[in-house]
C-alpha cells in the first residue's frame, strides 16, 4: 500500500474514533443533562426565579438542587429544591457572597487547594460547602467545610476524609 492510502486509513480511523467518542460521551451525559434541565424547569415553575443562571446539585443529608438566578423583582436569589419538592428561597443580598467567602477561606487557609465551593443544605439549613485538599504532616487530606449562608458566613463544621480506604 502506498503512503497516501495509509494516510487516508489513519484519517478515517481517527475520524471514526472521534465520532464514536462523541456519541459515547453524549450517551453518558444525557442522564445528568436531563436531571439538571428538569431541576431548572421545576425551579422556574415554583415562581421563585424568573431565570436560572446557575444550577448546583448538592448531596449531603439529602439530594438538593440549588438554582441561582433572578426573581421577578430583578433581585438575585438562591432557590433550594429539596428531594420532597419543597423549596427554600434566600435572597443573594441576605447571604455571604461566594467570592467573599472564597477570599476569606484563602486567607484563613493559604496552604489549602480549593477544589469546589457550592451552596447546599447542611443540617436542613442553607450553607456553603467548601471542598479542599490540604497537606498535613506530609500527607494529602481532603476536607469538607460548611459555612453558614448568612452574611456572617461562620464555620459550622469541618469533616476530614480518610486518606486511605481499607
Amino acid at each position: 500500500m502506498t503512503p497516501v492510502k495509509w494516510l487516508w486509513i489513519a484519517i478515517a480511523a481517527i475520524v471514526t474514533f472521534l465520532i464514536w467518542f462523541g456519541l459515547y460521551y453524549r450517551d453518558i451525559q444525557i442522564p445528568h443533562w436531563s436531571a439538571e434541565g428538569g431541576a431548572k424547569e421545576r425551579i422556574v415553575q415554583t415562581g421563585e426565579l424568573a431565570k436560572v443562571e446557575r444550577i448546583y446539585k448538592h448531596i449531603w443529608d439529602e439530594t438538593t438542587w440549588v438554582g441561582y438566578g433572578v426573581n421577578s423583582n430583578e433581585e438575585q436569589a438562591y432557590v433550594y429544591l429539596r428531594s420532597d419538592e419543597s423549596t427554600l428561597t434566600v435572597k443573594a443580598a441576605d447571604a455571604i457572597a461566594e467570592d467573599e467567602l472564597k477570599s476569606r477561606f484563602r486567607s484563613d487557609k493559604p496552604d489549602a487547594e480549593l477544589i469546589r465551593i457550592a451552596p447546599g443544605l447542611f443540617r436542613s439549613s442553607p450553607a456553603w460547602e467548601i471542598y479542599y485538599e490540604l497537606s498535613v504532616s506530609g500527607e494529602r487530606h481532603h476536607y469538607y467545610d460548611f459555612y453558614s449562608f448568612d452574611q456572617e458566613g461562620k464555620l459550622l463544621d469541618s469533616y476530614r476524609l480518610p486518606s486511605k480506604s481499607e
